[in-house]
């Protein structure tokens, strides 16, 4: 099947240059008009319809973690814990969501991020358990926490646990 041809083709330099214009101002326009406008500095802010989503969810299943996202990471090798605790941190610094709360003012939801705080990884220690236990315990403890509700009030809302199930 042929390539569909321009509609500018055969058109002279100026057309061109004239449907550029146009079509970065549009698109100009549609970025503005959907941007996300940014957070003041200070205080509240209105929830966003996915925070709305989340804030809601919360209400309707009270206790329950029905929004929860949890992931399980195995890693291999050497780790040095208070890097992976720092590169933690580090994230939840970078990324306000990670540090937003959802309290209510006036009967209406809204988000206030908090400060960076630092980060202390539980850690567990399974290495005392046989080889077949500290798998199973670990699967265990992993689908315990991920079933886990947070507090979208008084947060936080991230949490990390590391599992050590040998020397590696």
């Amino acid at each position: 099947m042929p390539a569909a041809e321009s509609p500018l083709a055969g058109r002279p330099p100026e057309e061109h240059a004239a449907w550029r214009a146009l079509l970065a101002r549009r698109l100009h326009d549609r970025a503005t008009r959907d941007a996300i406008p940014r957070r003041g500095s200070s205080g509240p802010a209105v929830l966003s319809l996915s925070q709305q989503r989340l804030w809601w969810f919360e209400r309707a299943h009270a206790g329950r973690a029905v929004y929860n996202r949890p992931t399980v990471l195995r890693l291999a090798g050497a780790l040095d814990v208070e890097a992976l605790e720092r590169s933690l941190a580090e994230v939840v610094r970078r990324h306000e969501v990670l540090r937003t709360t959802y309290p209510e003012r006036g009967g209406v939801p809204v988000q206030e991020v908090g400060p960076a705080a630092p980060l202390r990884l539980a850690v567990v220690d399974l290495r005392s358990l046989p080889p077949a236990a500290r798998s199973e315990r670990a699967r265990g403890m992993a689908a315990e926490e991920g079933s886990r509700p947070f507090d979208l009030v008084l947060g936080p809302v991230f949490r990390a646990v590391l599992v050590a199930l040998g020397a590696d």
